[in-house]
C-alpha cells in the first residue's frame, strides 16, 4: 500500500482519504487531484487490502474503485459495512467507476457505498464530492480552470483529444501528468494483451475486467475512440459472441498503435 502527503503542513495519514484502485495510472491520478485539493491520501490496490487497512487505520473517506481483481469494490464495501458496529460512525464510501448508468449506481448504492463518481474523474467534481462528505468539508479548489466541465471544442479525429491533455495537464501539473502518461503508456500493451487472452479463452469476466480498466484510462487522456471499443467489449457478456469480440480487437490493436505513437510524441513534448 503507497501513501502520499497532503498539502496542508499539518495533516497526517489518520483521517486520511484511502483510495482504493488497481490501475497504476488511475491511482497516480487520484493521488495527485487530491494533493492538489489539499487532502491527506493513501492507497490500496485491491478491495481485500482496503478492508485490511481499515482495520488496522482511520480513515476520513474512501473513494473506491468498483471493478478489481481479487476483491472488488462492492465486495470490499459489504466488507467494511459489516465490520461495522451498530451505531458507530459510518465510514463514507465513494465509487468511482467508467460504468454510469443508473443500474450502476443503484448497485454501488446496494452494496453499501455512499456516493457515485464516474471516471475520468474531474477534479471540479471531485471537489464537489468530497465538500459533501468528508468530515472536513474544506478542499481547496485548485488555482486553475479546471471545474470537471468537458471541452466545448470540436472533437479531434486523431487518436486522443488535445483538448483532454491540456485539461489533465491542468489538474495535476506538468510532472504528474507526465507520470500518468508514462504509467498509461507502460501498461497498454498488457492491457491489449490481457484483452486477447480473455477474448481467447472465452472468459466473460476475464474480458469484463481487462476491458474496463483500460476504457477508465482511455477516456482520461481523451483517447475516446479506444476507449469506445473497450466499452463495446465490456458489453459483450455471452462467450458466444467470439467471432464479434475478435473483431473489435483487431481494431483495437490498430488504435492501441495508434494512441501508443501520439503520446509518445505528447511525453516527449512535456520532457522528461
Amino acid at each position: 500500500m503507497t501513501a502520499t502527503s497532503s498539502a496542508k503542513g499539518t495533516a497526517t495519514r489518520k483521517g486520511a482519504i484511502l483510495v482504493v484502485e488497481d490501475n497504476d495510472a488511475n491511482r497516480i491520478l487520484a493521488l495527485r487531484q487530491l494533493e492538489r485539493l489539499g487532502y491527506a491520501a493513501a492507497a490500496a490496490r485491491n478491495g481485500r487490502e482496503a478492508v485490511e487497512a481499515i482495520a488496522k487505520e482511520r480513515y476520513s473517506l474512501v473513494l473506491m474503485d468498483c471493478q478489481m481483481p481479487e476483491m472488488d469494490g462492492f465486495e470490499a464495501a459489504r466488507a467494511i459495512r459489516q465490520g461495522e458496529t451498530a451505531g458507530g460512525e459510518r465510514l463514507p464510501i465513494i465509487a468511482m467507476t467508467a460504468s454510469a448508468t443508473e443500474r450502476d449506481r443503484l448497485g454501488c448504492l446496494e452494496a453499501g457505498m455512499d456516493d457515485f463518481i464516474a471516471k475520468p474523474v474531474m477534479i471540479g467534481v471531485l471537489s464537489e464530492t468530497l465538500a459533501r462528505w468528508h468530515p472536513s468539508g474544506d478542499a481547496a479548489h485548485p488555482a486553475t480552470q479546471a471545474d470537471g466541465r468537458e471541452g466545448t471544442g470540436p472533437r479531434s479525429p486523431g487518436p486522443f483529444d488535445p483538448t483532454a491533455l491540456r485539461r489533465l495537464r491542468d489538474d495535476l501539473g506538468a510532472e504528474a501528468c507526465g507520470r500518468f502518461l508514462d504509467a498509461f503508456m507502460a501498461e497498454l500493451p498488457g492491457r491489449e494483451a490481457a484483452i486477447l487472452q480473455a477474448v481467447q479463452d472465452r472468459s466473460e469476466r476475464a474480458l469484463r475486467l481487462a476491458a474496463h480498466t483500460l476504457k477508465s484510462t482511455s477516456a482520461a487522456v481523451g483517447a475516446t475512440a479506444l476507449a469506445s471499443l473497450c466499452g463495446e467489449l465490456e458489453a459483450l457478456v455471452s462467450t458466444d459472441t467470439t467471432e464479434s469480440a475478435m473483431k473489435d480487437v483487431a481494431r483495437l490493436r490498430d488504435e492501441c498503435r495508434r494512441v501508443l505513437e501520439a503520446l509518445e510524441m505528447e511525453r516527449a513534448g512535456l520532457g522528461a
